[in-house]
């Protein structure tokens, strides 16, 4: 069996991997873990000026297009 290269496959490609193993514990379990231990979550306060939001909006989307 080989091993498959979870780090290297996109959050999209981690999601259709973990839909189309969603009945394998092992393989469903392990491409979860990586999945989840990303940093692809960002947390605002709901107090949080627009201003600041669309700055922190913005460094997202920068860092998304160099990545």
């Amino acid at each position: 069996m080989s091993e498959v290269p979870y780090q290297q496959m996109t959050p999209s490609q981690l999601k259709q991997y973990l839909s189309d193993h969603r009945n394998d514990d092992e393989k469903f379990s392990l491409a979860l873990g990586e999945l989840m231990s990303r940093d692809i979550w960002t947390i605002v306060s709901a107090d949080t000026s627009l201003a600041e939001l669309e700055a922190i909006l913005k460094r997202l989307v920068e860092r998304k297009n160099n990545s």
